[in-house]
């Protein structure tokens, strides 16, 4: 503890002098300064590198959840054209798929209508069930609707 004190002591006075004689109080005052503006600056440059990612993944999460929409629209206009189940019962999931279609803007959609015996995502007490699967380029964006 006392040699703890006695460096403590010595720092101080070396400290005092260099302030006094104003020798180097200059470089470590701007290096205080220095360091602080860098620090704010790099704290400033990650939020703004984090919102541009966000920026960027919403160019293509938007457009896929509206062709997941446009497929879940398309499907339900079908299945509720005529009053009736252009479907009818599938006997595996391929049977049920609404060819994919691909969008002006090059986004795709691909519809599921599915039996709940077909499929273990589809709860047994609905009628049907039905998947609208959006993408552009390697984002997928998804509805599922229970009927």
């Amino acid at each position: 503890m006392i040699g703890n004190n006695m460096i403590m002591l010595k720092f101080k006075k070396g400290l005092k002098q260099l302030i006094a004689n104003k020798q180097g109080s200059s470089l470590y005052l701007s290096i205080i300064v220095m360091t602080a503006i860098l620090a704010i600056g790099l704290g400033v440059a990650s939020l703004l590198l984090g919102q541009l990612q966000i920026a960027r993944d919403l160019q293509r999460y938007v457009p896929a959840i509206y062709a997941a929409d446009s497929g879940t629209e398309r499907a339900l206009y079908i299945l509720r054209k005529d009053g009736t189940d252009p479907f009818g019962t599938c006997a595996n999931v391929g049977d049920c798929e609404i060819q994919t279609v691909t969008m002006s803007n090059n986004a795709t959609y691909t519809v599921l209508v599915v039996d709940p015996e077909v499929t273990t995502w589809c709860p047994a007490e609905a009628e049907k069930c039905m998947r609208s699967i959006g993408n552009v380029g390697d984002t997928n964006r998804a509805f599922e609707v229970i009927f």
